[in-house]
């Protein structure tokens, strides 16, 4: 494994955890395998433990799951998340910081905040981490790597932010919690639940924009073609690497496919994807 790509939370009751990684290797059966995953919440699961998203580059295969199956890069990853979530952080709580491990590896983290009524603070911690054995060359890439990895959190707390507002409009949580001084976090929620609505709830909102023009409208719905686009074609990887029931419903349940954009899933996997 020359790098691996991880998302990692800080969840209210099991600490900082990976939740989803990317990973390259050669071997045919981290393709088949499930992820082994201890901790079961809402928070600390992504795509399902029976799920595994493959792309190729010749031989070499581009694995993304919820674990990597090998102890001492699980060991790694958990240890990456705990450090950029705690200690190996920003002095503003978000931002880039690349830190180097003589035992281990070297890391490059990005920890960002999203709104979330039901935390503590009213916020929930995150960071994309890259790991690597090679320090010139992630210093190098260094760069690039954060011009990405913060335009990932930007497009997430911009989702956040929305959820956030909606569910202030209707209680909030701020006022209920000095009004009455207790709050039961529970389990962490889920990144979907925080980030955003289906897509037929995306395009009611956008037509109730007192704004909305016929330009606003058309840019509105190209950036939700390219987006379904891309979940369609996910769903067809999933059917066709796997074919397990089970785990393609829980894809699409991390994926916000609901129940009414079953068929226009459908339409686009017939028409597109085929």
């Amino acid at each position: 494994m020359n790098a691996i790509v991880g998302f990692c939370h800080f969840c209210e009751a099991h600490g900082p955890r990976p939740v989803f990684c990317t990973y390259t290797t050669e071997d045919e059966q981290h393709t088949i395998e499930a992820s082994k995953n201890a901790v079961q919440c809402n928070g600390c699961t992504s795509i399902g433990s029976e799920t595994v998203l493959i792309s190729r580059d010749g031989d070499t295969i581009f694995c993304s799951r919820e674990s990597v199956p090998n102890p001492e890069v699980t060991s790694f990853l958990r240890q990456a998340a705990l450090r950029s979530i705690t200690c190996e952080v920003n002095w503003s709580k978000e931002g880039g910081v690349v830190y180097f491990s003589d035992t281990q590896g070297d890391v490059l983290s990005s920890t960002f905040q999203l709104k979330d009524t039901r935390s503590r603070g009213l916020k929930r911690l995150f960071s994309i981490v890259v790991l690597m054995k090679d320090k010139m060359l992630l210093l190098n890439i260094t760069p690039v790597l954060s011009e990405h990895m913060q335009k990932i959190a930007k497009e997430l707390q911009t989702l956040a932010n929305e959820v956030y507002e909606q569910e202030q409009s209707i209680c909030s949580q701020r006022a209920l919690r000095l009004k009455t001084g207790k709050h039961e976090f529970g389990q962490s929620r889920s990144l979907i639940q925080l980030t955003g609505p289906t897509l037929m709830r995306r395009i009611e909102i956008a037509m109730d924009n007192t704004k909305l023009t016929d330009t606003v409208l058309d840019q509105h719905i190209k950036s939700l073609q390219l987006e379904w686009l891309g979940i369609a074609n996910t769903i067809k990887m999933a059917k066709t690497n796997s074919g397990k029931s089970d785990a393609i419903k829980k894809l699409k349940v991390v994926l916000g496919v609901m129940q009414q954009d079953e068929v226009l899933v459908n339409y686009w996997l017939y028409m597109f994807c085929s």
